[in-house]
């Protein structure tokens, strides 16, 4: 894989490209920060680590895109490693292609040899390829791999969790003779966002591609539109966004109501009297995989879930 398959990327989506990885690799809480002073988005985000003992600990990362047509020299990083270091971060990590210069890869192993603070990490091209061959979803998402959606690992994994889904509702309805199943609505709400992305000639299509979440057209009796208007300010494709609030809402036990509410930070998610959303290992990784494929970007919070599509 040669650097002109990352720079035939725009810078946005050289962007969201590390923004999937990032996730992918464990990276919790990922959010865009402000553009920086050459227009581009960083990233912040939380690493959980075990020690010997099983104690835990949360390292915060920041991240910052360099698709430049040259090396990343030493005040490029220098700048944004000091925006990192007054804000209490623990690692800055540069995403960059083509790779830092001999010189600066020279003033990073000196800072990270005498900080106590932030420490710098790199991923240059050679470590992205190899990132895009342990995650084929990405790679194939983004372009990476000649290959169709169903060589893809993540959508099988969607595909069987709406038969598993579809079967349990029907064993469910012959039980409890119920039109409102949970189990019922996420196989509908997972084959139908199947059905669409499985018409898509690639997957990293511009937004504009999507179908927008309109509440009128969209929304199910147990979701409440808290907006003080009903515009959604996020552009999102409807067909994630209903199997993402279908999974949310099966994993709370068929809660009653669930409560979306758009912000110019995203749409946030919630549960009933701000209850805190919890998921199981098998939820949180359906719904990564749904994220992916559907371009949305989950900030996962105590009470709430942020879903933002991806620019």
């Amino acid at each position: 894989m040669s650097n002109d398959r990352f720079h035939a990327l725009t810078p946005s989506q050289f962007e969201n490209l590390a923004y999937d990885l990032l996730t992918w690799r464990g990276m919790r809480n990922a959010a865009w920060r402000t553009p920086g002073a050459d227009g581009g988005r960083d990233i912040e985000g939380s690493y959980e680590v075990q020690d010997l003992s099983g104690a835990h600990q949360s390292q915060k990362w920041y991240v910052d895109c360099k698709r430049y047509a040259s090396s990343v020299g030493w005040p490029t990083v220098y700048e944004k490693l000091s925006y990192a270091d007054s804000n209490g971060a623990d690692f800055l990590l540069i995403v960059c292609t083509p790779s830092v210069s001999p010189q600066c890869r020279t003033e990073i192993d000196k800072w990270n040899a005498k900080s106590p603070k932030t420490k710098i990490r790199t991923w240059e091209p050679h470590y992205l390829e190899q990132l895009l061959i342990e995650h084929p979803e990405v790679a194939i998402k983004h372009g990476f791999r000649k290959a169709t959606l169903l060589d893809a690992p993540g959508f099988i994994d969607i595909a069987f969790e709406a038969s598993k889904s579809a079967d349990a509702a029907y064993c469910r309805s012959i039980l409890e003779n119920d039109k409102n199943i949970p189990e019922l609505e996420l196989a509908s709400a997972l084959a139908n966002f199947l059905a669409a992305q499985m018409q898509q000639p690639r997957l990293n299509l511009p937004t504009s591609s999507l179908r927008d979440f309109i509440p009128a057209n969209d929304s199910y009796d147990w979701l409440i539109f808290t907006a003080t208007t009903s515009d959604v300010k996020q552009k999102i494709d409807a067909l994630a966004l209903r199997a993402v609030l279908c999974v949310i809402r099966l994993a709370a036990g068929g809660i009653q109501s669930i409560y979306l509410n758009s912000t110019n930070q995203g749409l946030v998610v919630s549960l009933e009297k701000s209850v805190p959303i919890k998921f199981n290992e098998a939820t949180l990784k359906l719904l990564r995989e749904i994220c992916l494929f559907g371009s949305i970007e989950m900030d996962m919070q105590v009470n709430s879930l942020i879903l933002r599509g991806q620019k």
